[in-house]
């Protein structure tokens, strides 16, 4: 295997901060004609690449959610990260984070459960607990959008306009329905 038909493929990891975006994000590539997948492993990033590296397949672009709710799976990401890497398959990572106070009142508003908080601990200890969690990998992310004072159309636009515009600009025609 040259690898060769990884270089052609355009993979976007998506992380960060539960309730900072990740859920617009991945429906905004989506409508933007990605393959996406949200909340694989990141054990499965290889074996996915590889799928859609396959003689015949027309995916060339590619959107998956990595984060806490994968539990001691997430771990692995920084690993997988390497492994793209080593491989040649060209790929960025999004990472996504707000404030605690905007965090705090997101999970408030949605009435949503913080993935850390099945650790016993309050929403506001789980928000810290899971920022120390994704240190590593913030640190390594091509790309850090602070979602505070954004509306999600705002986020929308800003992957649109100065992410997902950054790779090859061949989009996949793909008719998708969507949230927006």
């Amino acid at each position: 295997d040259d690898g060769a038909p990884m270089r052609n493929l355009d993979v976007t990891i998506i992380t960060g901060m539960s309730g900072a975006g990740r859920s617009e994000a991945i429906h905004t590539f989506e409508d933007l004609g990605y393959f996406c997948i949200d909340n694989l492993p990141p054990g499965f990033i290889p074996q996915l690449t590889d799928l859609v590296g396959l003689p015949g397949s027309r995916v060339r672009r590619l959107a998956v959610v990595c984060d806490v709710r994968g539990g001691e799976f997430f771990e692995q990401l920084a690993a997988e990260l390497d492994r793209l890497h080593e491989r040649g398959v060209d790929h960025r990572v999004l990472f996504l984070e707000a404030d605690d106070s905007v965090i705090l009142n997101r999970f408030k508003e949605t009435r949503r459960r913080h993935p850390f908080c099945d650790e016993g601990l309050g929403l506001a200890e789980s928000i810290e607990s899971e920022r120390t969690a994704l240190r590593p990998i913030r640190e390594r992310a091509d790309v850090i959008v602070d979602t505070s004072g954004m509306r999600p159309a705002e986020l929308r636009r800003r992957i649109r306009d100065e992410i997902a515009s950054a790779d090859s600009g061949e989009a996949l025609s793909v008719a998708r329905c969507g949230l927006t």
